[in-house]
């Protein structure tokens, strides 16, 4: 397997790992670059495992927003449509007809 390192994986092992113990010996010598060594390593990591977890967290909150719109229009049709059998199950239709009847006279 090979190891590819951030920004030096172009270069050669022999001048990957003069590099490496370079910033090695800097860090040992220097608190401050081990510190600037450190946030760099760990911004990078932090780079490339937020970056798919915030977009996996993405898509999750928007499957479960459109689920739920689906959802909820499933609803409204579902009513509606038991609104129009229990109206023409109950003789509302009879009903109707009968109210316009009675407006068309009123107008006559």
């Amino acid at each position: 397997m090979r190891y590819a390192l951030p920004l030096i994986h172009e270069y050669s092992i022999k001048v990957q790992l003069s590099i490496l113990a370079m910033l090695l010996v800097a860090s040992y010598c220097h608190r401050g670059i081990r510190f600037v060594l450190g946030g760099l390593a760990t911004l990078y990591l932090a780079f490339h495992v937020l970056s798919p977890v915030v977009r996996w967290g993405f898509y999750a909150f928007k499957f479960i927003a459109m689920f739920g719109f689906y959802i909820h229009y499933f609803q409204i049709g579902v009513g509606i449509i038991v609104t129009g059998v229990a109206f023409v199950y109950t003789d509302g239709i009879d009903a109707l007809t009968q109210a316009l009847e009675q407006g068309r006279k009123a107008r006559n």
